[in-house]
């Protein structure tokens, strides 16, 4: 068997690889927040003593607009929020957005731990995994079956997960007999697999394709470029500084053999992703 290269990024590389990531991504957060209003009214309606929970946070981008949403529906601006992230650098930038004028009514607790070691002392409204269940490799299942069991009645878990079939995740295919994805485990956790997942577990949900969207790569291909090599890293899920230059040319070759040219130079790579929703059900 061929050793497998090992090249974890740092915290702070993840953190600002998501950042790159963000920033060149063309969806999806708008969607699912335009979903969410469409959808959030006739759950939350009547409801007092709000309770929220975000799992792999991040920064906390999605969470402050999805917060201000739910104010806006409910009309209250007190609610609990619970958000567990066990990335130390993410979870700075997520401490700095909670000191907001506009969220001062909102109760905060920051669990800096992994979504397997997170224990809750209550149930919840919304429960949020935001394209974060793929860095929980060999524990989405339990994760998802407890997570619907953490909902008050009538509640909802929402997940957005990518498409097995955009070019990020094809990238990293083409690598798994020799990069060691320790962050992802050894296959892609996308929409087909949650899907096998919930009716494994005879879980009820919806499924909600969001439109079409992209990502930017062009800078990738720019030599020197710090925000290319955080965009590459993402990409990929490893530090690619750290493995062989022969690995990242192959990377870079694949990029642009399934990149669309923009006008102006430009490369963009498909990236689609899609929303379940699951309500807490009698059977669970």
């Amino acid at each position: 068997m061929t050793e497998k290269w090992v090249a974890p990024l740092t915290e702070e590389g993840y953190a600002r690889a998501n950042a790159a990531f963000r920033q060149t991504w063309s969806g999806d957060r708008p969607d699912i927040l335009q979903f969410l209003e469409e959808r959030l009214p006739a759950v939350l309606a009547g409801k007092t003593d709000l309770a929220l929970l975000s799992v792999g946070a991040g920064t906390g981008l999605f969470d402050e607009q999805a917060i201000y949403l739910v104010q806006r529906i409910t009309g209250q601006s007190a609610l609990d929020y619970v958000v567990v992230e066990p990335n130390a650098a993410q979870n700075q930038e997520f401490a700095a957005m909670t000191r907001k004028e506009a969220l001062k009514d909102v109760r905060f607790k920051m669990m800096p731990l992994r979504a397997e070691d997170f224990r809750p002392d209550r149930a919840f409204d919304l429960i949020f995994y935001i394209h974060s269940i793929y860095h929980m490799p060999g524990s989405q299942e339990a994760l998802i079956r407890d997570s619907v069991a953490m909902l008050k009645p009538h509640g909802l878990l929402i997940l957005a997960v990518a498409s097995e079939e955009c070019t990020m995740a094809k990238l990293m295919q083409q690598f798994f007999g020799i990069i060691d994805y320790q962050a992802v485990g050894d296959t892609i956790f996308g929409v087909n697999q949650l899907k096998q997942v919930l009716e494994r577990n005879h879980l009820s949900y919806t499924y909600h394709p969001l439109p079409q969207s992209g990502v930017d790569v062009t800078e990738c291909f720019r030599d020197g470029s710090e925000a290319g090599q955080d965009l590459l890293n993402f990409l990929l899920q490893v530090d690619t500084q750290r493995l062989p230059q022969e690995i990242r040319q192959q990377a870079l070759a694949y990029l642009k053999e399934n990149a669309a040219a923009q006008p102006g130079g430009r490369f963009v790579v498909p990236h689609w992703s899609g929303v379940f929703v699951l309500p807490r059900t009698a059977s669970v």
